[in-house]
């Protein structure tokens, strides 16, 4: 499962998003985000009777580690509120899941908020085309989850909003990137003025 959304499912029984059950070879989870899902009886998210699937890149799945335990997959894997992941959410039974739509394309697709916050802008190493044949890689100039592209099958091509106002005033040593502390690091800086036309001054 590549650059993928999984949203809005529901089971009667086990694995809302996703339910693995012999003979189903093992499966691999890669740049994904599987939130928001529901099942009445166990693993709203992901369910597995065989090995735990392989987790590799940046993924989220589960909205707290009741819907998904991430513990054990390093930094590969986070929990994350729906609600800053999807520009668009909707009731799914106890959980929260994002909506889809035509967003241009061949397929419906699950747009992604625009909150400095959210965890999935910027963290992907995906490249190539988005679920719609959009270019991947557009780049969050105040947001930096350690990608190059936005995880699961929606590329998010506006500047995200929110957060502090960009500045070039350093006012933290700490070597941080983070539009939400009310601080601003040199990185910050240097990449405000970047994205500025014209010469700039940054100031200590």
């Amino acid at each position: 499962i590549t650059n993928s959304t999984i949203t809005g499912n529901q089971a009667k029984n086990n694995g809302g998003g996703i339910n693995e059950r012999p003979p189903i070879a093992d499966f691999e989870i890669v740049n994904s985000i599987v939130l928001g899902n529901n099942a009445l009886v166990e693993g709203n998210e992901i369910n597995f009777l065989g090995d735990a699937p392989a987790i590799t890149d940046q993924n989220i799945i589960g909205a707290n580690a009741a819907a998904f335990d991430t513990s054990g997959y390093g930094e590969n894997v986070i929990n994350a509120d729906p609600e800053t992941v999807f520009a668009i959410t909707t009731s799914n039974g106890d959980q929260t899941s994002g909506v889809a739509g035509d967003n241009g394309g061949p397929v419906r697709t699950i747009v992604l908020s625009d909150d400095v916050a959210n965890p999935a802008l910027d963290a992907s190493t995906a490249t190539g085309t988005d679920a719609r044949g959009e270019e991947r890689g557009f780049d969050q100039t105040f947001i930096d989850n350690g990608g190059l592209s936005d995880l699961g099958a929606y590329e998010l091509a506006v500047q995200a909003s929110g957060g502090e106002p960009p500045s070039l005033v350093v006012t933290t040593a700490d070597d941080s990137f983070d539009p939400t502390d009310n601080q601003t690091s040199l990185r910050e800086a240097v990449a405000y003025a970047n994205y500025k036309d014209g010469p700039d001054t940054i100031t200590f």
